[in-house]
């Protein structure tokens, strides 16, 4: 590895490539890492690898973004210090930085990540939080684009410890803002979804207005969940080609709905079409499943029976085996959103059945769906 770290460092690669390393090992206490001065969970940058005719001869220059860490170990003798000093002269003059021999590194740290950088490109971090209900405000974060730009979204969901077995999925959904009418994914919808802690996504967009909503119904409080300590912060970051004019804003969750159901019909293969409904449904590549029905009468209402035949390790948005919806005429509704469940040495797997009838009078949901408080699973008219 360190040899692939030397090669990268000594070419012109180095202007493309960020790497990370993380420190978190299970085998080693946090009092060790103290004694060094390093924190126990915690990212670093590696600016640079050395092979040099000194000491252990293999060395690595790392970086605490925070600038906290005080790290020293006796090998580092101050004739080595001093030598790895007129290196360093080279370097940007950042806090935080010191030197680690390599059998130290892999001692202290538990993982690399190696990415590309583009050091033009405009980059945007900001910080927000899932919601626990379909009824809860959620963030939505707008931005304009004044040309076509390169963009690269990613979603980061923060662990409280970096060896955390991650259970939940997480997505995004992308949609272009019509300004004058504020409808949403006209002409732009884009959906991404994944099992664990990074949500990724990089295109091209045109000049226009754009919202991101993220969401996780793997992070929804149940009755059962009263000792769930996870957290449910997430950064979001946006690497731009020209400068990004943007920032959250808290929405109702039919936003989201009309999002996701621009997204579901965008991405549905083999919609089930009767005389009254369609049935459209996301592939089963996506981590996140959504089921929407489209109630196409004019005076008639549709009631749509949902069961779940069989389940295991799925997320349900509405904790539910079965559920029965009223679709008013001329509207389309979110019915559920399923997520895989990702739990270690565990199948997730599932099958539902659904069935539907028309009837002229409306009858209640169930589960209920508060409509009033602007519920996800709320019919939209169409």
């Amino acid at each position: 590895m360190l040899n692939c770290l030397l090669k990268s460092f000594s070419s012109f690669s180095i202007f493309l490539l960020l790497i990370g390393a993380s420190t978190g090992c299970s085998d080693i206490n946090e009092h060790e890492y103290a004694l060094v001065g390093l924190n126990s969970n915690h990212a670093f940058t590696v600016l640079l690898a050395k092979s040099l005719d000194v000491g252990e001869g293999r060395f690595l220059l790392l970086r605490d973004p925070h600038g906290t860490t005080n790290f020293s170990e006796d090998s580092i003798t101050p004739k080595i210090r001093k030598h790895l000093s007129s290196i360093r002269v080279e370097m940007p003059n950042f806090s935080g930085i010191f030197w680690i021999t390599w059998s130290s590194f892999l001692r202290f740290f538990e993982s690399i990540t190696i990415s590309t950088y583009v050091s033009n490109h405009f980059d945007i971090r900001e910080q927000a939080q899932f919601t626990e209900s379909p009824t809860e405000l959620l963030p939505a974060y707008y931005f304009t684009l004044s040309k076509t730009s390169l963009i690269t979204v990613s979603l980061i969901y923060h662990r409280h410890h970096r060896k955390g077995n991650s259970q939940h999925t997480q997505s995004f959904v992308l949609c272009n803002v019509e300004e004058e009418t504020s409808d949403v994914g006209t002409k732009e919808v884009i959906l991404e979804s994944h099992r664990g802690t990074l949500t990724y996504w990089n295109g091209s967009l045109r000049p226009g207005a754009y919202v991101i909503i993220p969401f996780s119904v793997s992070l929804w409080k149940t009755r059962n969940s009263k000792k769930d300590e996870r957290t449910r912060n997430y950064t979001l970051v946006i690497h731009s080609s020209i400068p990004v004019d943007g920032g959250f804003l808290h929405e109702p969750p039919t936003f989201l709905a009309d999002c996701l159901i621009a997204a579901t019909l965008k991405y549905c293969n083999k919609p089930l079409i009767s005389n009254s409904s369609v049935v459209y449904t996301t592939p089963r590549r996506f981590a996140a499943n959504l089921i929407v029905v489209e109630n196409q009468c004019m005076y008639e209402y549709l009631t749509f029976n949902m069961i779940m035949t069989n389940a295991d390790n799925i997320y349900h948005s509405r904790h539910a085996n079965g559920t029965i919806d009223c679709v008013p005429p001329r509207h389309r509704q979110l019915i559920c959103i399923l997520e895989w469940g990702h739990l270690r040495g565990e199948v997730a797997h599932m099958s539902y059945a659904t069935s539907q009838r028309i009837s002229r009078t409306w009858h209640n949901a169930s589960p209920t769906v508060a409509i009033s408080q602007a519920d996800l699973h709320s019919p939209r008219p169409f």
